[in-house]
């Protein structure tokens, strides 16, 4: 699983929803995260991502500002690091603390979308530094073919099992062209070939 989100466009009346699927997945200096999305206010949506840092699993929160003036009505900014909630008192951290430049980060490969814990045993991969810093971009999928799944949530944030639609998407640009020039909202990198 590379992550959740809510770009999904609703068309009138409410009863046909469509993916915003432009082919791409979110990176931190170029390093695929297992993002999910956690929130939206009316400026921003908020993610959070497992990472490490400096030896330590933690939370990257992140935004999408909106913006009209940017590619795709908005930018990615980061909010901070998160230490979630303490796995012995239950008590969920209160604050953030800033993604430093010479931070050593670590991106967790996190498999069917568990959380990360002290004893969390997953694969990691290694983010390179920059000398600006750490950034959130938009960078292609390379693969062919991609699961896509919809989930509707009910009001307690629960996802409605029987309400669950599956796809199967298959490419239909290649990452080359995907880098090469950027797909915007309402145009589409894959089409859906099987679907239960």
């Amino acid at each position: 699983m590379l992550g959740s989100d809510n770009d999904v466009e609703v068309t009138s009346g409410g009863k046909t929803f469509i993916s915003n699927f432009r082919g791409v997945t979110l990176t931190l200096n170029g390093v695929e995260l297992f993002y999910k999305f956690i929130g939206k206010d009316h400026d921003s949506l908020i993610f959070e991502a497992p990472v490490c840092v400096n030896g330590k699993p933690c939370y990257l929160r992140f935004a999408f500002i909106f913006d009209e003036t940017k590619f795709n009505n908005g930018h990615y900014e980061i909010i901070g690091l998160w230490d979630g909630i303490d796995s012995t008192t239950g008590m969920l951290d209160k604050g953030f603390q800033p993604l430093n430049p010479d931070d050593d980060v670590e991106a967790y490969i996190v498999e069917g979308g568990s959380a990360v814990t002290d004893d969390n045993t997953d694969e990691t991969e290694t983010v390179p530094k920059s000398g600006d810093g750490y950034k959130i971009t938009e960078e292609p999928l390379k693969g062919k073919k991609y699961l896509y799944k919809f989930d509707l949530i009910d009001i307690y944030g629960e996802a409605i099992d029987d309400r669950q639609v599956n796809a199967i998407f298959k490419m239909t640009k290649s990452p080359e062209e995907l880098k090469k020039k950027p797909l915007p909202d309402g145009e589409y990198a894959a089409e859906v070939v099987e679907l239960w």
